[in-house]
Formats: C-alpha cells, sequence, structure tokens
C-alpha cells in the first residue's frame, strides 16, 4: 500500500506542518506532493503478478493542480500516462470529515471528486467505481474485482 502523499507532506515538512491548505502556497504543496509520490513509487516493491494499491495516484494529483489553477508539470503529465493501470474511485460518503487537509466545503468536493474521474478518463485509465457501503463492504467489493483482473 503507498500512502497518500499530500498527508505525508502536510504532516511532515516544516514548510506545511500545522497549516491549513489556505495558508500553503499551493504550487509548492501540488509539487512536493508530486515530488513525494515519484519517491513512493520509485520505492514501491513491484513484483510481476502482484497488487498495489495507492491512495492517490498520479491522475488525482493532475486533477489538483487543475483544481487549485495551477499549471501541470509536463513531468506529472508523462508520470500519469507511465502508471496506467486500473483506478478504483469511491463514491463520495455522506458525512465529510475535516481536518488542516481537508477543509473543502460539500460542494468543493464535489468538484474535485469530477475533476478527479476527468482526469483518470482523459489518460484512459480503466475506472470501478465502488459505491457507498460500510469500509468492509467496500473493501471485499474491491478484493472481488481485483481478483478478476
Amino acid at each position: 500500500m503507498v500512502p497518500e502523499a499530500a498527508r505525508e507532506v502536510a504532516e511532515n515538512d516544516d514548510r506545511f506542518r500545522g497549516k491549513s491548505r489556505d495558508e500553503m502556497d499551493r504550487q509548492l504543496f501540488q509539487d512536493e506532493i508530486f515530488e513525494m509520490q515519484k519517491k513512493m513509487m520509485e520505492s514501491a516493491h513491484f513484483v510481476d503478478g502482484d497488487f498495489v494499491f495507492c491512495d492517490r495516484g498520479f491522475a488525482d494529483s493532475v486533477a489538483y493542480y487543475r483544481y487549485n489553477g495551477l499549471m501541470v508539470p509536463e513531468e506529472l503529465l508523462a508520470w500519469t500516462s507511465r502508471f496506467r493501470t486500473t483506478a478504483f474511485i469511491l463514491d463520495s460518503l455522506d458525512k465529510n470529515e475535516y481536518d488542516s487537509l481537508r477543509t473543502e466545503s460539500p460542494e468543493q468536493r464535489i468538484e474535485i471528486h469530477n475533476e478527479i474521474i476527468r482526469a483518470y478518463n482523459e489518460f484512459k485509465y480503466p475506472i470501478i467505481y465502488v459505491p457507498k457501503m460500510s469500509v468492509a463492504e467496500r473493501a471485499n467489493f474491491v478484493i472481488e474485482k481485483v481478483k478478476n483482473l
């Protein structure tokens, strides 16, 4: 499992730790997230036939750059094309949890969700949509789908 790079950066980089997204230089933050994603993927040990789950993929980063009105780096576009594998997109839950990294309104979360879907479609990733269910049911749903890949 490759964890969420944004949370790693927000919690471990002194330039961002303890700050809300509104207090951050968003370009610098997104650039650092992309750098962290690359490091995480480069350190992941891929073995033929094994699955690697990423909390967020490179297409998610493309979506966040766009949502924030930032220029998407060419290198990110190349990485997004390189890792074109099946994407599981989870339907948004009815409850919204907020913290220093997740401050968006429900409407903004829908906009971001739609931008993420657009990015995965643009890069022609196969998408499997995971409906609203309990965490355990979602996990079982994904496991069953992975068995058929």
